[in-house]
């Protein structure tokens, strides 16, 4: 487990698509972590990206569970979370709103895909997407304010977790790196 002046450090894999030479995303998942960092560090947590992998193109679009099921193949075991930076996570069909984040873990029969988690932002997600996902993934379910990280609404320019939301993120956290740290 690796503690940097009391923080919990989660390792992180980053995964972009290429195209026509630009990484798709890569600006706007800087300021994503920039952003967690903001959220999280209060509560003694830091992400930390460890690598950045290249995805595929084909795997852009994630809106059908075949494609999410083609991502759980690359989230392997490794101790990082895997964090897939996509065009497309849903077919909108005209609906107003589009799905921008998801926290996504395997709980079918297939063994080999048993386990596997990520989590998944569109390149046109707002800022505070990627922590709000990281919050599932790290056992937090939705609130209701918008003024909470955790609200599924259109939340509130710089939104925070509770100080009780903290605390769980902190234990699940320490937790996730006491695991990672025995493999």
């Amino acid at each position: 487990m690796q503690h940097d002046a009391g923080l919990v450090r989660l390792p992180v894999t980053l995964h972009f698509v290429e195209r026509d030479g630009r990484v798709v995303g890569a600006d706007e998942a800087t300021r994503w972590i920039d952003e967690a960092h903001r959220a999280l560090v209060p509560h003694g947590v830091l992400l930390d990206v460890r690598r950045v992998v290249r995805l595929p193109s084909e795997l852009s679009a994630s809106d059908n569970m075949r494609a999410r099921r083609a991502l759980a193949k690359r989230a392997v075991a490794d101790g990082t979370i895997h964090v897939f930076v996509v065009d497309r996570l849903d077919r909108s069909n005209g609906r107003r709103s589009e799905v921008r984040g998801m926290y996504w873990r395997y709980v079918g029969l297939r063994a080999d895909l048993r386990g596997r988690e990520y989590v998944a932002v569109t390149a046109r997600a707002p800022t505070s997407t990627l922590v709000h996902e990281i919050g599932h993934l790290l056992g937090l379910g939705h609130a209701r304010s918008r003024e909470n990280v955790m609200c599924s609404c259109d939340r509130e320019r710089r939104p925070a977790f509770s100080a009780e939301q903290g605390q769980q993120l902190r234990v699940a956290a320490v937790r996730r790196a006491a695991g990672v740290a025995g493999r």
